[in-house]
């Protein structure tokens, strides 16, 4: 049963949202491998312990995930993957500051440093969409040579 005026169905939505969590997971598994290599050399997250450091990184990658992939009809366009790009680089930028520096009062350079690393993650979405659209075309091209 499509829902509202866009023709989805909660199996599309549900394929979409897995689609994001599966986007997600390797992001999160890598800064979480990270941060284990940081308690390992001794570096301080602030008052946070590594079991904490981790279930923050799962618990915010699951819900980045599941937004990605509620975002996923808008990522055909350029526009759309750059949104998304941007949504993922909010609370990972957060995050990292976070644990860099910890919740103290926040200033200019800090939220500078913010929109510097969403606009970072903006445009690393659309390199991603760019190529996975080349390798997609690259794969129907050798589709219909055979």
């Amino acid at each position: 049963m499509p829902l509202g005026q866009t023709g989805r169905t909660l199996g599309d939505i549900g394929r979409d949202i897995h689609w994001g969590v599966t986007r997600v997971t390797p992001f999160v598994l890598a800064f979480g491998g990270l941060s284990l290599v940081g308690e390992l050399l001794g570096v301080k997250f602030h008052g946070l312990n590594i079991q904490r450091t981790i279930f923050i990184y799962a618990v915010f990658g699951l819900l980045t995930g599941i937004v990605v992939g509620a975002l996923r009809p808008i990522a055909s366009t350029t526009w759309g993957a750059a949104v998304i790009g941007a949504v993922v680089g909010i609370p990972l930028a957060f995050y990292v500051r976070v644990l860099a520096i910890g919740l103290g009062d926040w200033n200019l350079a800090d939220i500078f440093i913010l929109l510097l690393f969403v606009s970072i993650c903006a445009f690393c979405a659309v390199g991603f969409r760019r190529g996975y659209a080349r390798a997609e075309q690259r794969s129907s091209t050798d589709e219909t040579l055979k």
